[in-house]
């Protein structure tokens, strides 16, 4: 019997695509840019765009990923770090398609965003674990084990906490106005915003301002 690997718990480096094994990028980089893109209203009314820029991400350059169902599954699973069987994931595919909510398929993290809090999971990272995500590569299921295994002291936990209060619960009204102001100091800019932040970035380090 082989002793190779975690017992349940494999870390792949190939997916089966359109009736071939395909070798990924699993850095957990590139399938935050891939489950980022899934998300996004832009990429769900272009859904071509989408499987050719996912697979120049997860497969190189020169990869040219063409939607089909079985496709969608095998990538889907992927992005859900293989804790959803296929079947399941093909229904809900089918269901969220007929309901125009195919971004439900993979949930965000409840009030996470992977744009606005990456130095706090950063952060987080190095307090925690002594990893940086600056320099460390981490497979994309090994970053979302270790996220999702952070303690509620840390920095992160700690904002979403507060972005997530619920004021109806807090009967004192000094109590009630701390949280609320602190849950305002914690929440997430407007998607624009964001990609304007974004762009601003891309175009200081492509710059090299």
């Amino acid at each position: 019997m082989s002793a190779a690997g975690l017992p349940f718990w494999e870390l792949p480096k190939t997916l089966w695509i359109h009736g071939e094994c395909v070798s990924i990028n699993t850095d957990f980089r590139a399938g935050i840019r891939v489950r980022q893109m899934w998300w996004d209203p832009y990429f769900r009314e272009r859904g071509d765009l989408f499987w050719r820029y996912a697979g120049q991400i997860l497969c190189g350059e020169e990869a040219a990923l063409v939607w089909d169902e079985d496709a969608a599954v095998t990538l889907l699973w992927y992005l859900l770090d293989g804790r959803v069987p296929c079947s399941v994931i093909r229904r809900r595919l089918s269901q969220a398609a007929s309901d125009d909510q195919t971004e439900a398929v993979v949930p965000c993290e409840e009030g996470l965003s992977y744009v606005w809090d990456m130095p706090l999971i950063a952060a987080s990272f190095l307090q925690v674990y002594g990893i940086s995500l600056a320099r460390e590569e981490l497979h994309l299921w090994e970053f979302d084990a270790l996220l999702a295994a952070l303690p509620d002291d840390c920095a992160l936990c700690r904002t979403l906490r507060a972005r997530g209060a619920d004021l109806s619960q807090i009967a004192d009204d000094t109590l009630r106005a701390a949280a609320a102001a602190e849950r305002i100091r914690a929440r997430v800019p407007k998607d624009a915003a964001l990609h304007e932040m974004c762009n601003d970035l891309h175009i200081c380090t492509v710059g090299e301002c």
